[in-house]
């Protein structure tokens, strides 16, 4: 459907929708190209990767700057505004495999669940930053919320929270033995 009704992927192609700022975006993953959704869709041709970061593995949307795109590859994380066509590049370190990625502002945060480490990638100034994962579990978990990235180990007691310029703090969930969940009282029988 969305081939038809903007242009944005080959046929048989893999492709992706997702919000940037309140701009909606489609890219095709397979061949890169990426373009607004919505009354801008018509416009133009759409915005073009660079062959070296094909296949794109995952995209994610900025939670603010509107058109703003995050493209993973293999070895780079492409910021790519799918309104103005500006496209910038900056490398993953070797040995680092993103397995999930999320946007804030300019900002890509990414993790790689085999490893204990968090990778901060400041797009405008292609700055990249290495965190480890507090704790002894690996981040399985990213969310975004109120300009803030939050990371966590889903099956551990550590989690951290990354702001804006890249810095970062540990939080401890809990201290103790995870929550456990009462056990529901035993209902009585009845007799017929």
């Amino acid at each position: 459907l969305l081939n038809v009704i903007a242009g944005v992927a080959g046929r048989g192609h893999q492709m992706a929708v997702v919000l940037a700022g309140r701009q909606p975006v489609g890219a095709d993953l397979t061949a890169g190209g990426g373009r607004p959704l919505g009354a801008e869709a018509v416009a133009g041709p759409p915005v073009r990767l660079p062959a070296s970061a094909l296949p794109v593995r995952q995209l994610t949307g900025s939670d603010s700057v509107n058109g703003l795109v995050g493209a993973i590859a293999a070895d780079s994380v492409e910021s790519v505004n799918v309104t103005t066509g500006a496209v910038t590049s900056t490398s993953i370190p070797s040995g680092f495999t993103p397995t999930d990625a999320v946007m804030q502002g300019r900002n890509v945060v990414l993790i790689d669940s085999a490893r204990r480490d968090v990778l901060f990638v400041n797009t405008a100034s292609r700055v990249t930053r290495m965190l480890a994962m507090p704790g002894s579990q690996p981040p399985s978990q990213l969310t975004v919320q109120d300009g803030l990235v939050f990371v966590n180990a889903s099956d551990g007691p550590s989690a951290m929270v990354i702001n804006g310029a890249g810095r970062w703090r540990p939080v401890t969930k809990y201290t103790g033995a995870p929550p456990s969940r009462p056990k529901p009282d035993t209902l009585p029988s009845t007799s017929p």
